[in-house]
């Protein structure tokens, strides 16, 4: 009996082109998971070291952005930050804020930003004030006013006190934009009694700093 060859029958040639395809799937599918197993461990790693080295080097951490909602509170900041004001303006009806005091900080910068085009007509520029804090310590105030060039009376005050690490001089009273009284109750009811450590009234006894 002759001996049964395969070389030429057209199923064995199906089936090894079945075997070699099944192979060669086994191949990608372990090929693929090893990839999937081992790429997001590789990003985290390098995700990692990325943020390594970028901490501290983006200009927006040595920002401190206040607004209407600190008004009145007190704010920890760190020397060599700056300090962003940005209040809402009404300079079309001839209103703008101005500096009143802001203790030992030089004189800060001050822009305008031009309302969204879905403001409104009429809409006034906000207006934005910048403090360089350098060196700064302890606490300082910082008070502004809104009101026209040629009234005595402002119609808004804002008022935000900023806590430096350290410990600096005291800030006379006057220069926070607070009033020396008399250390009596109800003599500070419409303001806040500044601590006495950080506040100078000078060498009288008995008296207290009212800060707005």
């Amino acid at each position: 009996m002759n001996p049964v060859t395969f070389a030429h029958n057209p199923v064995s040639k199906v089936l090894s082109m079945a075997l070699a395809s099944a192979s060669a799937l086994r191949s990608t599918l372990f090929a693929l998971f090893v990839t999937a197993a081992i790429g997001p461990v590789a990003s985290g790693c390098a995700s990692d070291a990325d943020d390594g080295d970028d901490l501290g080097s983006d200009e927006s951490d040595l920002k401190v952005a206040l607004g209407t909602s600190h008004n009145g509170k007190t704010v920890s900041a760190k020397a060599g930050n700056k300090i962003v004001i940005k209040l809402p303006g009404l300079g079309t009806a001839g209103y703008q804020w101005n500096v009143v005091s802001s203790g030992s900080l030089k004189a800060p910068s001050k822009r305008t930003i031009a309302p969204s085009s879905g403001s409104g007509a009429g809409a006034s520029a906000a207006e934005e004030f910048t403090w360089s804090t350098k060196g700064a310590k302890g606490t300082i105030t910082l008070r502004l006013e809104q009101k026209r060039a040629w009234e005595a009376t402002p119609i808004n005050t804002y008022t935000v006190h900023l806590k430096f690490p350290g410990t600096a001089t005291k800030q006379a009273c006057a220069a926070a934009g607070g009033t020396c009284v008399g250390l009596a109750p109800g003599n500070c009811e419409d303001g806040t009694i500044g601590d006495a450590t950080l506040y100078d009234c000078g060498t009288g006894v008995g008296v207290m700093c009212c800060l707005p």
